[in-house]
């Protein structure tokens, strides 16, 4: 049986609170993704609290988890798409990670300051630097940094031609108006990079470049 909802048409019938039901649930096979450079659109942020184990190195602070989206085409050569989350800690140590992120959506330019509106960033674009991450015997997709919207280099963007025009998703981004909420941050010193620039040190750089400073990986705490 074929209907439409929302001009979309779904194939099968509706069940009865008391029917029967016989297909078995399968797991989706989780994507581990190549590292590399990957387009992604911010599909959803829940805001919480973030409270430390005694040996994590940032305190307790308003924290943000970002579900990034990221399609690629799989070995069939069919798109098929991943979440990955992030997690931004609204902490002064970490505010090199929260400007990666506002930078690479297309919110924040280099050396000019950034009041955070997150009513905003829902449907988002941008490019970050993907990882693999080891994490109780199993290993995951991480966000290494991310990539200001200017440092982009199309040619080494994975999943450019997946979903459209990376030069239109990234470059047609415009910085949307922010709402003054609170204090700016004290801006860190900032980070110098040879072509894309980085929020976080690359410990196994794709392409040349040139970084100072460090901050400790946000995820490695728990």
């Amino acid at each position: 049986m074929t209907y439409n909802t929302q001009n979309i048409q779904v194939q099968g019938a509706e069940l009865d609170w008391n029917g029967t039901i016989t297909a078995d649930s399968e797991a989706k096979p989780y994507l581990l993704l190549d590292e590399g450079f990957y387009k992604f659109t911010v599909t959803n942020i829940e805001k919480t609290r973030y409270q430390p184990s005694p040996t994590s190195k940032i305190p307790a602070c308003p924290m943000a988890n970002v579900e990034l989206t990221i399609k690629v085409l799989n070995e069939k050569g069919e798109p098929e798409e991943t979440k990955v989350h992030e997690r931004l800690y609204l902490h002064q140590t970490m505010e090199n990670r929260l400007s990666g992120f506002f930078g690479a959506i297309g919110q924040k330019k280099k050396g000019q300051p950034l009041q955070m509106n997150w009513n905003t960033v829902i449907g988002s674009q941008g490019v970050c630097k993907i990882n693999n991450r080891k994490y109780e015997g199993k290993t995951f997709n991480n966000v290494h940094f991310m990539v200001y919207q200017d440092d982009v280099r199309l040619d080494e963007v994975k999943n450019a031609n997946v979903t459209g025009n990376v030069a239109q998703a990234v470059q047609g981004i415009q910085a949307q108006p922010v709402m003054m909420q609170g204090q700016p941050m004290q801006p860190q010193q900032p980070m110098a990079a040879s072509g894309m620039q980085a929020t976080q040190p690359m410990t196994s750089p794709t392409q040349p470049m040139q970084q100072t400073g460090q901050v400790a990986h946000p995820n490695g705490a728990f």
